[in-house]
C-alpha cells in the first residue's frame, strides 16, 4: 500500500536529520535527495472525498513495459533559525483564466 507523499519525505528526512544526542556523534544540517518515487492521485474513502497525492519509494528494483513510469523526488533541506519565506502566486493563478 502506497503512503501518503508527506509520510515519505517524513521519513527520509528524519532517517537522516535524527540527533541521537550522543557526544560526538555526526550532525547533519543539511540533506539533498533525488530518489525514484511512484505517485499515485487517488479519492479518499472518507465522506469528503478529498483527493490524496500518494507517493512512495518504488517496490521493485527493476521496471517492466507493463509497470507505471516513475517519477523523481528532488528535495533540498537546510537548517536554518529563520522561519522560510513563501512567495503567494495565488493572484497569478486568478490572472491565468
Amino acid at each position: 500500500m502506497r503512503r501518503a507523499l508527506w509520510e515519505t519525505i517524513s521519513e527520509l528526512i528524519e532517517s537522516v536529520l535524527t540527533d541521537d544526542g550522543v557526544a560526538g556523534a555526526l550532525r547533519v544540517t543539511g540533506l539533498s535527495l533525488d530518489v525514484p518515487v511512484e505517485v499515485l492521485l487517488r479519492r479518499a474513502l472518507d465522506e469528503a472525498g478529498d483527493v490524496e497525492l500518494l507517493g512512495d519509494l518504488p517496490r521493485w528494483r527493476w521496471t517492466t513495459v507493463f509497470d507505471e513510469q516513475r517519477g523523481r523526488l528532488k528535495l533540498v533541506c537546510v537548517e536554518s533559525s529563520e522561519p522560510p519565506a513563501f512567495e503567494d502566486h495565488s493572484d497569478a493563478r486568478a490572472g491565468a483564466d
